[in-house]
């Protein structure tokens, strides 16, 4: 035990930065469990698409929209869903996936949505870099 209270005396800046991270981390885990949105895996998402024909909602900018995307998704930036949200007016019957990037959860997106009367929000668990990770296709415009 000693030696590592050395250490962690001795290298104080290391053991706050990883505190600080590990702190984060938990955080942002604790606000996507809160939010009350069912996580999906990749090949869960494409069950859900093929079978019950599930909307995609790509929240990312449209620039990383542009970079690639999941075939058929809606882009409609994060930024921007509370002004134009009536255009997912006709997917209130569908499932939704939300697409994200990792520096942007979707906890506020799915309960937005879940708000303005849309029951069947899902979330993809670890965005679209999941996706890819999943050696899934994506398209680019």
């Amino acid at each position: 035990m000693q030696p590592y209270l050395n250490f962690a005396l001795q290298h104080w800046e290391l053991c706050l930065a990883f505190v600080v991270i590990l702190g984060l981390l938990l955080g942002l885990e604790l606000r996507v469990k809160l939010s009350g949105l069912a996580q999906l895996s990749p090949n869960d998402a494409v069950l859900l698409i093929n079978r019950e024909e599930a909307v995609i909602l790509d929240i990312r900018d449209t620039a990383q929209f542009a970079k690639g995307h999941i075939l058929g998704a809606i882009n409609l930036p994060a930024a921007e869903l509370e002004q134009k949200i009536r255009q997912l007016d006709k997917y209130s019957d569908k499932t939704i996936i939300i697409v994200h990037s990792t520096s942007q959860p979707p906890g506020k997106t799915g309960v937005t949505l879940q708000n303005n009367g849309f029951l069947n929000v899902k979330n993809l668990r670890g965005g679209i870099s999941a996706w890819v990770n999943a050696n899934l296709p994506l398209v680019k415009d």
